[in-house]
């Protein structure tokens, strides 16, 4: 199996986007770290630890190059890097034509491969992401309205790499994203020149997957979200740590559903029945009657 960039030095990044399965997409890499280095397809780790390239897209964002020349001071011809942070600096102009420049001085071309949501299912992508990270407590029309006032720029795909299509010095590979579309780290290999070898690609690392909070899950993190904001309580890393401790001191309940009617919680235009009944004492969830005692350790598991 021979790469079609077989001559030359060539780096390829895999820029994202956000919500595109680029974790998935980055535990497969990693389980097959070992079969791409026979091949010729090097996947190098700053620290050699965690497996993460997000510590060079930082370095690359800042301009601080001597992480980017140990990495590409070695003997590989081809390296792969992968992270969804690598998006907004190559968005740059200047940022971009300075990796460019680094990458010239060990003889490096660059490819970049990026996977798009359409716009629609990537803001709403998005919502369900910052609502679960207790970021904000918005419905998703004031979250949408916010979104395109303040950050219309993320969603448009010409000013974020407007660029990468048109530079010169630059291969770019867009690839749609979606279930219908297959599997998406072996859709970015055959897309990088590498086919899917006779015997198979070794499967992502089952303990690395995301796991998407669904309706529930997302009125639950709102209903948080609100709670904290209430208390003062901002949404960042800080405010979050303040909240576990402050919810682990608390006696939390947690409700239990009736016999008679199913739970149901749910956001607006979910599906929630009509005159379901709220619990008296949080008044988070509806369809429920009566609280019991929750263990502390569902409490952190909530947030």
């Amino acid at each position: 199996m021979v790469s079609t960039y077989s001559s030359g030095r060539l780096l390829t990044i895999h820029a994202g986007t956000h919500k595109t399965a680029s974790s998935y997409i980055q535990s497969r890499m990693a389980a097959n770290r070992q079969l791409l280095g026979r091949l010729g397809l090097q996947v190098p780790y700053p620290d050699g630890l965690s497996r993460k390239h997000k510590p060079l897209a930082a370095a690359l964002g800042k301009g601080r190059w001597k992480p980017w020349h140990r990495l590409l001071g070695g003997e590989a011809a081809q390296l792969l890097l992968s992270g969804e942070q690598f998006t907004q600096p190559l968005a740059e102009p200047a940022t971009l034509d300075a990796l460019l420049k680094v990458l010239g001085k060990w003889g490096f071309r660059l490819r970049v491969v990026v996977f798009l949501r359409d716009q629609p299912d990537y803001i709403n992508a998005r919502y369900v992401h910052s609502t679960r990270r207790l970021y904000h407590h918005q419905d998703f029309d004031s979250y949408v309205r916010v979104q395109l006032s303040e950050r219309r720029h993320i969603y448009d795909y010409d000013h974020l790499f407007g660029q990468l299509t048109r530079h010169p010095d630059v291969t770019s590979e867009f690839l749609p994203y979606g279930s219908g579309f297959g599997d998406p780290f072996t859709r970015m290999m055959e897309t990088m020149g590498w086919p899917e070898p006779q015997w198979g690609w070794a499967s992502a690392d089952p303990h690395k997957g995301n796991v998407q909070p669904g309706c529930q899950g997302v009125w639950l993190a709102q209903a948080i979200a609100e709670r904290l904001a209430a208390l003062g309580i901002d949404g960042g890393r800080a405010g979050r740590t303040t909240a576990t401790a402050a919810l682990m001191a608390l006696p939390l309940r947690r409700c239990q559903p009736t016999t008679a009617r199913p739970m149901i919680v749910s956001p607006s235009g979910c599906g929630a029945a009509a005159g379901a009944i709220g619990c008296p004492w949080c008044r988070w969830s509806t369809g429920f009657s009566s609280c019991l005692p929750m263990q502390m350790s569902d409490a952190a598991s909530t947030l």
